[in-house]
């Protein structure tokens, strides 16, 4: 039986899209990742700002103490936008990296929350899971699986959400050792959905080989977790 799938712009993947953009290219430019020394602006941890962003064509992003030597472009033809990261001074109102890894998954998570809940309460009532997963490219790969399955596609992935039934608010063993090597894969996080509650797993900067080792020997996560590099919670929906 063929599944029902589409490939859309969302909110979320809008953001992810940019702003996942913009932490990928600063991991593929720079030698050493330090998230509590490099700054950026404008404050791409704030929603506001990053919407303001997303309605330019063109947006300079400034960094400090990150060692970009010269200026790092890229574009997301979906979303008509051109980026531009650029070394800086110390930006002023600018925002410490890791605080932008740690909202990412928080603002695409509750941007996307109405899609997420609909395709969860279907698996609540038959058991067919249901998967999402955002490029950057900006799109969302919206996937229907099979009963407690879903298959992930081939794509460069920023994000992967899939669905639980209700009451199972919460990463099974199975869906940490898939998160953990979707982290070493630079995926920025991989969640789990019910109706009512997401729980989340995501990176900060680069994933430790000890957190890896760490987290491959982990049975379910159901309580909020922080590692060196790896930070795992839930948020309501």
């Amino acid at each position: 039986m063929v599944k029902w799938q589409r490939a859309t712009v969302t909110e979320g993947s809008k953001v992810l899209g940019f702003v996942g953009g913009v932490l990928r290219s600063l991991e593929g430019e720079v030698e050493v990742l330090d998230v509590d020394l490099i700054r950026v602006y404008p404050p791409l941890s704030n929603l506001d700002v990053v919407f303001r962003l997303l309605e330019s064509r063109d947006v300079p992003v400034f960094l400090w103490g990150s060692e970009l030597s010269e200026p790092v472009e890229f574009e997301l033809e979906e979303l008509g936008l051109t980026v531009v990261l650029k070394p800086s001074e110390a930006p002023v109102g600018g925002v410490v990296l890791r605080r932008v890894y740690e909202e990412l998954p928080r603002m695409v998570l509750s941007l996307d929350s109405s899609a997420f809940k609909a395709f969860a309460l279907k698996t609540s009532v038959d058991g067919v899971e249901y998967m999402v997963v955002y490029g950057l490219d900006g799109l969302a790969y919206m996937l229907e699986g099979d009963v407690h399955g879903v298959t992930i596609p081939y794509v460069d992935a920023a994000g992967i959400v899939h669905t639980h039934p209700e009451g199972a608010c919460g990463l099974s063993r199975a869906d940490v050792r898939s998160s953990v090597y979707a982290l070493s894969e630079l995926v920025f996080f991989e969640a789990a959905v019910t109706p009512t509650c997401a729980f989340y797993m995501a990176r900060i900067g680069l994933l430790y080989e000890e957190d890896f080792a760490s987290l491959l020997n982990r049975g379910d996560i159901l309580e909020p977790l922080r590692l060196k590099t790896v930070v795992a919670n839930a948020i309501p929906l």
